[in-house]
């Protein structure tokens, strides 16, 4: 927020209208006494009484403080305030609108197309802007300027101001290429990011990869790789079907008993040969 470059009337701003959501202290003013550590997450998780996240732990605590803050501040001569969320739906999460004192009007403040880095700069950019300002009004927050920013009245609506990223390549959202991708691929099951050679379907391509079955091996080794997953070549037998491929263990095993029996009448026939030779001597 740049808050090193402020003066004395901006701090005092800052010090009745500023407020800070974080997951480890919950509600803050700007100059609150905290260590310097790094904040936890609003969204992480924490078994307590009052829920399992961070943010079910405050949610009551923080909307009953601001709702304190903003009563306070209408007391000063305030006749309408306007609530600016400059936080992402995370931490906004942790407010109950319900909660907050009637005649409050509620205006989120969204930075769209940057990445989350240059997001989270321009949240900082903004809340300066409006300690400096002293925006109390819409045309205030649509005043703020930058030069990677720009502000799009063709989405911003009473409850919403929407600035739409306009920077270089490097600050922008590079997830939501990703998004469109994982989109296609939910939408049609055919959808494929990579690209099969041909549009053809895998099971040709592996008809192909086997060779064309040439000899035995082969041919069983692919039919194995056809067979679905579960076993279905044991039901089909159990019922009575083959879904087998022929391979060389079933022809070794189908020739044996032919071999073996050829041997078997080979020596009979040589047995009988020598029994008549010797009637004959």
């Amino acid at each position: 927020m740049q808050a090193v470059e402020w003066s004395d009337s901006d701090q005092k701003f800052a010090e009745a209208h500023l407020r800070i959501v974080t997951g480890l202290y919950g509600l803050l003013r700007p100059f609150d006494d905290v260590k310097p550590v790094r904040d936890v997450p609003i969204g992480a998780k924490l078994q307590t009484k009052r829920g399992k996240t961070v943010c079910q732990f405050w949610i009551d605590l923080i909307t009953k403080q601001l709702a304190k803050d903003i009563v306070e501040l209408a007391k000063r001569g305030a006749q309408k305030t306007l609530l600016v969320v400059n936080l992402s739906d995370e931490y906004w999460a942790a407010v109950h609108n319900s909660g907050l004192p009637s005649g409050v009007e509620v205006v989120r403040v969204l930075f769209q197309g940057g990445s989350e880095d240059s997001v989270r700069r321009a949240r900082g950019l903004l809340a300066s802007h409006v300690v400096r300002k002293c925006v109390t009004d819409m045309e205030g927050l649509r005043d703020f300027s930058h030069d990677d920013w720009a502000f799009d009245r063709s989405v911003s609506r009473d409850t919403k101001v929407v600035f739409t990223w306009d920077g270089s390549e490097a600050g922008a959202d590079k997830t939501a290429s990703k998004v469109k991708v994982k989109k296609a691929a939910a939408a049609d099951p055919g959808y494929h990011s990579s690209g099969s050679s041909g549009g053809e379907e895998p099971a040709q391509q592996a008809s192909k990869s086997s060779g064309g079955c040439r000899d035995s091996r082969s041919l069983s080794r692919s039919c194995s790789q056809r067979r679905p997953h579960g076993g279905a070549s044991t039901r089909n037998k159990k019922r009575g079907g083959t879904t087998r491929c022929p391979s060389s263990r079933s022809r070794s095993s189908s020739e044996k008993p032919a071999r073996r029996g050829h041997r078997r009448d080979s020596r009979s026939r040589s047995r009988s040969r020598g029994a008549v030779k010797r009637s004959r001597r």
